[in-house]
């Protein structure tokens, strides 16, 4: 039956924009890029994505669930950043314009190519391509549980079926996820104690094998040493190949920085500002400490309660950088108030140094660098219970 002319223009006019399922062959073959850590903060742990290549259908394709739209609106962008509400989407690229980036950035990256028959192959493939149909490539990113690294484990089990038998890592069940970034950010001391303050305990739990594929190299790692049964029931290695596509070159930070020092001096300054007593300057340094905690505080309340990020709700932070501390910051520069607080100040005070004393066996991991600030915390407010006496018995 020969199409009309009417059917012809619309098969020319809609060709381009309609998807048709694709048969690999057997010169196809599926695998696994991992791409080095980089400076930016989105990328400091490293990035993954899938590869698939078929010389007789002209295929070499990256899928790549890393994509996220910059909005032309900066504040609405950072406002959905901070949110939580930040959309990321599942994304296919050429090959050569996905290595461009990295050939760009000096960062390395890493080839996996596995060891998969063609029906597998095929399977997994179909699974990516129905991931990638508008309505199912966008999801709602989470770092720790749903993200780049963590969709293609996901999509390599279903797939693949149990015919894949992961192997476990040996820091599987050994580390939190706290520790495992701590290990990772241990030359960017800065960045990893903003980190350790916004999140919360949620994220001081052991993590299992399946849930340690959320960082690209674990997921490399353990893909290197895992096995497929094949048809025949025997063993065979996951990984087919490993081949390194480009060299990692960037300068990353090469020595750590103590930043303990600086929170020490704090406290002594703290310390020395208390026992002296120059009124001005213990009012100017105390005011500047108590508005540093109460910013952060309130920070890490609207982080827990006004976004929509899991990792960082609960978070334990809270009991020394208070919201609170607003009002031992506005009683400083009031007499009247502060002969008031005699007993606010002394509970403050008590809640630090407890804090300090049961600090090993707190539910959540601080960040070791501010135990010095908590303590200097602890301080003003023994010194300012102090004065409160003072002026209360003077009025």
């Amino acid at each position: 039956m020969f199409l009309n002319f009417k059917s012809l223009l619309i098969i020319f006019l809609f060709a381009p924009f309609l998807s048709f399922a694709t048969t690999l062959t057997n010169s196809s073959t599926i695998s696994l890029l991992t791409c080095d850590e980089g400076n930016e903060i989105y990328s400091l742990f490293g990035h993954s994505a899938i590869r698939v290549q078929d010389r007789n259908n002209t295929l070499d394709e990256i899928y790549n669930w890393g994509m996220f739209e910059f909005s032309e609106n900066q504040a609405e962008f950072g406002y959905d950043f901070a949110k939580g509400k930040l959309v990321y989407k599942l994304g296919k690229q050429k090959f050569q314009n996905f290595i461009y980036e990295y050939i760009y950035f000096k960062r390395g990256v890493r080839e996996q190519q596995l060891n998969l028959n063609l029906q597998q192959k095929q399977r997994l493939y179909d699974a990516i391509k129905e991931n990638y149909l508008p309505e199912n490539r966008s999801y709602k990113y989470d770092f720790f549980y749903d993200n780049c690294s963590s969709r293609i484990r996901d999509l390599l089990i279903s797939s693949i079926g149990d015919s894949l038998i992961l192997a476990n890592h040996p820091d599987a069940d050994k580390y939190s996820f706290r520790e495992i970034i701590d290990l990772r950010l241990n030359k960017m001391p800065w960045l990893d104690l903003g980190i350790d303050l916004v999140l919360g305990k949620k994220i001081d739990v052991k993590v299992s094998n399946h849930h340690l594929m959320f960082l690209p190299s674990y997921m490399e790692e353990i893909l290197n040493m895992s096995y497929i049964i094949d048809s025949s029931g025997e063993k065979i290695p996951l990984v087919k190949n490993n081949s390194e596509l480009l060299t990692n070159e960037l300068d990353l930070p090469k020595e750590k920085i103590n930043i303990s020092t600086y929170f020490w001096a704090m406290l002594i300054i703290t310390l020395l500002a208390g026992i002296i007593s120059v009124r001005l300057f213990s009012k100017i340094w105390f005011g500047s400490l108590l508005f540093l905690g109460t910013q952060l505080g309130a920070i890490l309340l609207f982080m827990w309660i006004g976004t929509d990020h899991g990792a960082t709700k609960d978070n334990l932070n809270l009991l020394w950088a208070n919201p609170l501390l607003c009002i031992s910051l506005i009683s400083i520069f009031s007499t009247k108030l502060q002969s008031k607080l005699t007993y606010f100040y002394l509970i403050m005070t008590i809640l630090f140094f407890i804090l300090i004393l049961f600090w090993i066996i707190s539910p959540q991991e601080f960040n070791t660098a501010i135990r010095p600030l908590i303590i200097a915390f602890a301080l003003i407010h023994y010194f300012l219970f102090n004065n409160s006496k003072k002026l209360a018995n003077r009025l």
